[in-house]
């Protein structure tokens, strides 16, 4: 087996058990933003948002959905994680510049702090959600 089949497969391994831990964990935490002035109410009002702009009829996004929803879970109390898409709320991602999906953004204090596009494994979303500023309830109790 050649390396990148090996990272395939283990990509692959990873996807289907963010999948199967999403169904198991029962209803989603990540909130479907509809409109632009919902949008500004949560980040004016959320330490950190974090976005996914995507869209449904796009491979990469149905694939990193649900991995964003599992790290939606692990981050409940670091973050308010939305999903926005790009067809329905056309003025966030021209006001974001989203030019690539699925692309997920940080916000903190209503001010972007960082962007990946691209979809992401989970271990890469966690280090980015990380080196973004975020840090799940059991890091901050085990730093007291």
């Amino acid at each position: 087996m050649s390396y990148k089949e090996f990272n395939d497969l283990i990509s692959k391994l990873v996807e289907s058990a963010v999948r199967e831990l999403t169904k198991k964990e029962g209803s989603t935490t990540v909130r479907d933003v509809s409109n632009e002035e919902e949008f500004n109410k949560l980040i004016s009002s959320n330490k950190f948002v974090v976005a996914c702009f995507y869209k449904s009829e796009c491979p990469a996004c149905k694939s990193y959905i649900p991995t964003f929803e599992a790290a939606s879970k692990e981050f409940k109390d670091a973050a308010v994680f939305v999903k926005i898409h790009t067809k329905e709320v056309k003025s966030l991602s021209k006001r974001y510049n989203i030019v690539a999906i699925p692309t997920t953004v940080v916000f903190m204090d209503g001010s972007e702090v960082s962007r990946y596009e691209g979809s992401m494994n989970n271990v890469k979303l966690m280090t980015f959600l990380i080196a973004s500023g975020l840090r799940k309830l059991s890091e901050d109790s085990s730093m007291d």
